[in-house]
C-alpha cells in the first residue's frame, strides 16, 4: 500500500485537556493498485489499528480508539483520557493493513500523529451535594422555653471529588479547594 497517491494521507495531531474528548474523521486511504485500476477494493479489506510508540516499540494503548462512521469510507479517531498519569505528549501510529488473500503479504501504511494531553483545569461546578432529609419543628404559642432546631446543612459528596480530572485538580496539593460552605437563605413557615 502506498501513501504516494493523488491525495497523500496524513492525520492532524490532537491537543486536549485531560478529561475532555476530541475526535478526528478521516477517509480511508487509497493504494496504488486501487488507483491504477479504479477499483477501491481490489486488494481486499483494510484493517485499522492504533498503537502508541514508546521507546521505538509499538504498544497497545487506551487513549485513542477508532470507529466506523460510514462503512468502508469514513472512520473516526476518538481521543480521551481520565488519568493524570497520561498528561504529556504521546506518539501514535495509525496502522493500515490489507487483507492477506493467500498471496504475498501486502505492505502496511503507518501514519504517525501525536496526542498532547494537558492538565485539567479545576472546575468546582462538578462538585455535588448530599442534601439532608427535610426537617420540621412543631410548637404551640407561648411555650417556655421556646423549642429549638439545629438545621442540618448539605455536605459536599466525597465521591464527586474523585470522578473527573477537573474536580480532582481542585483538591491537588497547592490548589485552592472548592468552597464547601453552605448558607441558609430562607426558612419556610408552613401552616
Amino acid at each position: 500500500m502506498s501513501d504516494n497517491c493523488d491525495h497523500p494521507f496524513s492525520l492532524n495531531s490532537f491537543s486536549l485537556e485531560n478529561g475532555k474528548t476530541q475526535t478526528q474523521d478521516f477517509t480511508r486511504p487509497t493504494d496504488s493498485a486501487a488507483n491504477a485500476v479504479s477499483k477501491p477494493n481490489i486488494c481486499g479489506t483494510r484493517y485499522y489499528t492504533v498503537k502508541e510508540t514508546i521507546g521505538g516499540n509499538d504498544v497497545a494503548q487506551t487513549i485513542v480508539t477508532i470507529s466506523t462512521v460510514t462503512a468502508d469510507t469514513t472512520y473516526r479517531l476518538t481521543t480521551n483520557t481520565m488519568l493524570e498519569s497520561q498528561v504529556g505528549v504521546h506518539s501514535f501510529k495509525l496502522i493500515v493493513t490489507l487483507e492477506n488473500l493467500g498471496k504475498v503479504a501486502y505492505p502496511k501504511l503507518e501514519v504517525p500523529f501525536t496526542v498532547t494531553i494537558t492538565p485539567a483545569i479545576c472546575d468546582c461546578t462538578m462538585l455535588t451535594w448530599d442534601v439532608p432529609i427535610p426537617q420540621s419543628l412543631s410548637t404551640t404559642v407561648l411555650v417556655e422555653p421556646s423549642p429549638t432546631l439545629t438545621i442540618v446543612h448539605a455536605t459536599a459528596n466525597a465521591n464527586s471529588k474523585t470522578v473527573h480530572p477537573a474536580i480532582r485538580k481542585c483538591y491537588e496539593a497547592g490548589q485552592t479547594p472548592c468552597s464547601e460552605t453552605t448558607t441558609l437563605t430562607s426558612v419556610v413557615q408552613d401552616g
